[in-house]
């Protein structure tokens, strides 16, 4: 269920809110697969086994960048990783991350999306994350669009889509959406676009997944 949010959420939304008849992300368009049995997904946790590894390339240029290497979970908390020299940061379904002050009200915002299932929704407010100009609060809203097959260079999966769309609240007049597909029973992102309407697009990187190593040693 949606968190409640100030009445200006909604003027803000409208402000960067897609044209009629508009989808984002593009379908693949691959029929869906039927959904899996439940017990494939546990209700709590939503991140990779502790160890793995996800290794990525840009969409856009081929060229590799940092791998995800996923530290330690918790039920109901983002995953902790490092990538690219940088330690001990909760990521958000592999859309982004976050520093670790936030892993209490992201955790509950990411738990009411699990089990994965095409509907559901969630949002949460945060400040003082991203901050450059002085300003930065934050309305975050996740959604789970569909589900659908998709090929990587690491394979085919059955994945579900997440979008997840950032707004700048007051002077932080940013917006940008973030797409991951996600295999449900591994809790692997193998798949990240991202689209922005409004602000700069430092460190948005369109990627997907090369080689994964589940939950042991490379």
């Amino acid at each position: 269920m949606w968190s409640i949010a100030p009445p200006w959420v909604g003027a803000l939304l409208i402000l960067g809110g897609c044209q009629q008849g508009e989808t984002w992300p593009p379908l693949t368009g691959s029929a869906p697969p039927p959904a899996p049995p439940a017990a494939l997904v546990t209700p709590v946790t939503f991140c990779p086994a502790p160890g793995t590894v996800i290794y990525r390339r840009r969409s856009d240029t081929g060229q590799q960048i940092a791998p995800l290497h996923y530290q330690r979970s918790e039920p109901g908390r983002p995953c902790v990783v490092s990538f690219g020299g940088n330690h001990g940061f909760l990521d958000v379904l592999g859309l982004r991350s976050l520093s670790q002050e936030h892993a209490a009200r992201i955790g509950a915002a990411m738990s009411q999306l699990f089990p994965l299932d095409v509907g559901k929704r969630s949002s949460v407010l945060l400040a003082g994350e991203g901050n450059r100009s002085g300003n930065s609060a934050w309305l975050f809203q996740f959604e789970v669009l569909r589900r659908e097959r998709v090929s990587v260079p690491a394979g085919s999966y059955d994945a579900f889509v997440v979008k997840l769309t950032e707004s700048g609240i007051s002077d932080n007049m940013a917006l940008v959406e973030r797409a991951a597909w996600i295999v449900p029973d591994s809790f692997h992102p193998v798949r990240v676009t991202h689209r922005l309407t409004r602000g700069l697009d430092a460190g948005n990187v369109d990627w997907e997944a090369t080689r994964i190593v589940r939950g042991g040693a490379l």
